[in-house]
């Protein structure tokens, strides 16, 4: 008898999820996925907040499983909504955030056919999924524990982990548990249905270490003793333990750390002395780069996204090259030949780290203090023309310069693609004062970005504390969403559907009249096409899509309008929205001549003279 059929099975596979820690979950409308919701709803240990917009709550649910480092759902009904999930997932895919998509589908019986509203949702999403797997009705007897199977199994590889709660061996990511349900749909009437009495402690994220990543550390700490100009570079990572763990290595080397400014090592404790943040601006000469030449290289996370950072990798591929990676880790398209080092990468540092602090004499060669020297000069150097400049006109980097300075210890920042992550990176010098700088540099698209913002501000998990907690219960500035026009304009309709009333975010936008980062591109050069067709400059009035939205708005022509309105949102409720007018031809001078001037004075610095800079050269 069917009667109640899929209500059971959706609230068995709804309370394994919830036991094993899932706490969020965002759904689109529908029918089919009906049973899923019903058994979200009515169970008391986890969030579930509606959407009309299933791309944007698919964009929700990965800023919340970004921030909190735990996994967050996604729901939806069959057919084409399924399909909208799809950016998102190879966001999480190749970010790493733990994502766990759930899509409500007709019977399999029903695929190929012209039944309403079904399309191929087996393996929807290609490669991306860490696993995928296709819930159809089976046996009753039978099919409680296979869906619970299924549900460990699920955040097992989403958390990347060979069983729920040990150690990460893989890459967390996202998973597809595509369920099928029979009618009726509506809660059961006729039959009992399983209740909680499984619910106890979530197994939470994986934990580290293992053995594996002992051995790797050892094999790490082996290379850096040999080596006399150690450098390490922390690439952007989710997990902002990873920043700090390639922060701590560094520290023990006693080398130099060129960590971005989405790694979590370039605003923490202990960042100050030890990071080369505006490696970006003075990296942009090559005699510089000549003269800062690494014997090893060290590297975590991501791709640099600067130019000039990825240009000295590559133009110092003679040295000797290391990726810490899990064992599932993409290739390294900027040195191929680079030797891979497999474990979890967070743990792989402490170890390697831990080695060699308690390695017997001095902890670095002799040689590595010159070299750590010779980038500290260079640091300081770049450092007191891009300071001395930043307060004096308004651009990009200045905007995110005033949000550094602003945001209060343990803030939540929130950068997006293209230029803003690039400025921030340039133009922000490492400080000691933590900040959780996070960005989406998977895919690195601008898609959904202010969706995974209110997601973000959403959840707790910020270094242990929800949004509402950094903020100070609203005496201090909520987390600060940093994006341009076009990112805001492709994702505004996150900003019109219904808002949970504890959501507090500030999203600044920089209007700087379209995509300016091809401006450094030679297609620059052809115009037409490159303004209308490339560049895209809108004429949208940002103040009329905010009141359109019911959000206060600002527009700021000068830094002092900026910290105004970051100071004045301390006491505003809700999400607000500030515009940061800059002038694109007159910011794209301003940056070039920064870059410029930081590589002068760091060639003077290394006692070089006068050296020549290219921004992206």
């Amino acid at each position: 008898m069917l009667t109640g059929r899929s209500t059971a099975r959706a609230r068995t596979l709804v309370d394994e999820l919830v036991r094993l820690g899932l706490r969020m979950a965002f759904v689109g409308s529908g029918a089919r996925s009906a049973p899923l919701v019903e058994a979200l709803v009515r169970h008391p240990r986890i969030r579930v907040e509606p959407h009309v917009d299933e791309r944007s709550a698919a964009f929700w649910a990965l800023g919340a499983a970004a921030t909190s480092g735990e996994p967050a759902a996604v729901v939806t009904t069959s057919g084409t909504a399924a399909s909208n999930l799809f950016p998102a997932v190879i966001e999480a895919s190749q970010t790493g955030i733990p994502l766990v998509a759930l899509t409500a589908d007709r019977p399999a019986r029903l695929r190929g056919t012209d039944a309403n509203q079904t399309v191929w949702q087996r393996d929807l999403f290609g490669p991306y999924p860490r696993l995928a797997l296709d819930l159809e009705p089976l046996d009753v007897d039978e099919e409680p524990e296979t869906l619970r199977a299924a549900a460990r199994r699920a955040w097992s590889a989403c958390l990347g982990t060979r069983e729920p709660g040990g150690p990460r061996e893989l890459r967390p990511g996202p998973v597809h548990l595509n369920v099928q349900f029979e009618k009726p749909l509506e809660p059961a009437r006729a039959r009992a249905v399983p209740t909680h009495v499984r619910a106890g402690p979530g197994q939470g994220r994986g934990a580290p270490g293992n053995r594996r990543s002992g051995k790797a550390g050892a094999r790490l700490a082996q290379l850096a003793a040999d080596a006399v100009r150690p450098l390490v570079i922390a690439g952007p990572a989710v997990d902002p333990g990873l920043g700090r763990a390639a922060l701590e290595l560094g520290r023990a080397l006693g080398c130099p750390v060129v960590a971005d400014a989405l790694s979590g090592a370039r605003f923490c404790p202990g960042a100050s002395d030890s990071v080369a943040g505006l490696a970006p601006a003075f990296l942009s000469s090559r005699a510089v780069r000549r003269a800062l030449a690494p014997d090893l290289v060290i590297r975590t996370g991501a791709a640099p996204p600067t130019r000039s950072v990825a240009t000295f990798v590559k133009e110092h591929a003679g040295a000797n090259h290391v990726r810490v990676v899990f064992p599932d880790g993409p290739t390294d398209h900027l040195v191929p030949g680079s030797e891979r080092i497999e474990g979890d990468p967070a743990d792989v540092l402490r170890e390697a780290a831990s080695r060699v602090r308690a390695a017997p004499g001095e902890p670095a060669h002799a040689g590595t203090g010159a070299f750590k020297a010779g980038w500290d000069g260079a640091e300081r150097a770049a450092a007191a023309v891009i300071q001395d400049q930043l307060g004096k006109v308004c651009f990009e980097g200045s905007v995110a310069a005033v949000i550094a300075r602003l945001l209060p210890p343990n803030g939540l920042w929130l950068v997006g693609n293209s230029m803003p992550v690039r400025d921030v990176d340039t133009f922000v010098p490492a400080h000691d004062k933590p900040i959780r700088a996070i960005g989406f540099r998977g895919a690195s698209g601008i898609d959904g970005f202010v969706s995974a913002c209110m997601g973000a501000g959403l959840t707790a998990g910020v270094f242990g504390r929800s949004a509402r907690e950094i903020s100070g219960g609203g005496s201090s500035i909520p987390p600060v969403a940093l994006m341009g026009d076009l990112t805001f304009l492709h994702d505004a309709g996150a900003l019109m559907v219904n808002r949970p009333s504890d959501l507090r975010l500030h999203i600044v936008v920089v209007q700087n009249r379209g995509g300016t980062i091809f401006r450094g591109l030679p297609l620059h050069a052809f115009d037409p096409p490159f303004t209308r067709h490339i560049e895209m400059p809108q004429e949208a009035d940002l103040g009329k899509i905010a009141a359109a939205a019911r959000l206060p708005f600002r527009r700021a022509n000068s830094l002092s309008e900026l910290e105004a309105a970051l100071r004045q949102s301390a006491t505003t409720p809700g999400p607000v929205v500030t515009e940061v007018v800059a002038d694109p031809d007159a910011s794209w001078r301003t940056r070039r001549a920064l870059m410029r001037e930081a590589a002068a004075a760091a060639g003077r610095a290394l006692g070089l003279g006068a050296v020549s800079a290219t921004p992206g050269d």
